[in-house]
């Protein structure tokens, strides 16, 4: 893994799989919409389980809100258009 993910373009295809890249149009049930399934209004968090996690719960790796969060600094620009922000990462 590049400690870059910029860095990251191409190694998929570089291991040999092709994919199928984003076209940008999400399927109805990945926006809630027909097929997407319904959550309970008492679902907790984290589930009690999780279908396929081959494991308990609380075997999983999870995220702890320890330390500041890293950003990248964006791309350098050879010019920056009239009106367009780089931003901070």
């Amino acid at each position: 893994m590049p400690t870059d993910p910029r860095a990251s373009v191409g190694v998929c295809a570089a291991l040999g799989d092709s994919g199928t890249p984003f076209d940008g149009t999400y399927l109805p049930w990945q926006t809630g919409g027909t097929g997407a399934g319904a959550v309970a209004a008492t679902a907790a968090w984290p589930p009690a389980s999780i279908s396929g996690a081959g494991g308990a719960v609380a075997l999983l790796p999870t995220y702890t809100p320890t330390g500041v969060v890293e950003t990248l600094p964006p791309t350098s620009l050879t010019s920056t258009p009239a009106g367009v922000t780089v931003g901070n990462g």
